[in-house]
């Protein structure tokens, strides 16, 4: 590994990262998920991002109620590149001042289609270790997996 080339890809990243938070309409777009997020606007500027510039398609474990997913749907969007974002939620009542949901994913399919995502991204009600769902993924070619704060069934990886 290359010390220099690993300071210029750090600086290049956060240089990206700050130019996103510039742009004031994305900004704004990436502020509105974040308001239905336990994840803070960095994390959720990161998401964007990777989704962006990731080859191949995106595999979230643990969508809870779509913040990061409408985040990596709007990478996706923005990288003109055609990907399909897969994510996994078995569902679940989550009492939290802010963020609390009677059915997580209720609320993630009617998040997504506020965003106007909902057709985008291939949701899967169910658990990541429970075979049905294995043989799913493993349908599904990707490149990056995603596993948020609150995913608590976390065997499936990318490519495994």
């Amino acid at each position: 590994m290359n010390t220099n080339t690993n300071v210029s890809d750090c600086l290049e990243l956060m240089r990206k990262l700050v130019e996103y938070r510039q742009q004031k309409a994305l900004h704004h777009q990436l502020m509105k998920a974040a308001d239905c997020s336990m994840l803070g606007i960095d994390a959720i500027v990161m998401l964007y991002h990777c989704a962006k510039v990731s080859v191949g398609d995106v595999l979230e474990v643990g969508a809870y109620i779509g913040e990061a997913t409408i985040a990596m749907a709007m990478g996706v969007r923005d990288s003109a590149t055609e990907k399909k974002i897969i994510s996994i939620e078995r569902g679940c009542c989550v009492d939290h001042p802010r963020v609390g949901t009677k059915d997580s994913f209720k609320d993630l399919m009617k998040n997504l289609k506020r965003f106007g995502f909902l057709d985008q991204v291939t949701l899967i009600n169910g658990c990541s270790f429970d075979p049905n769902t294995i043989a799913m993924v493993r349908q599904m070619p990707m490149s990056v997996a995603i596993s948020t704060p609150l995913a608590t069934d976390l065997p499936i990886a990318a490519g495994s």
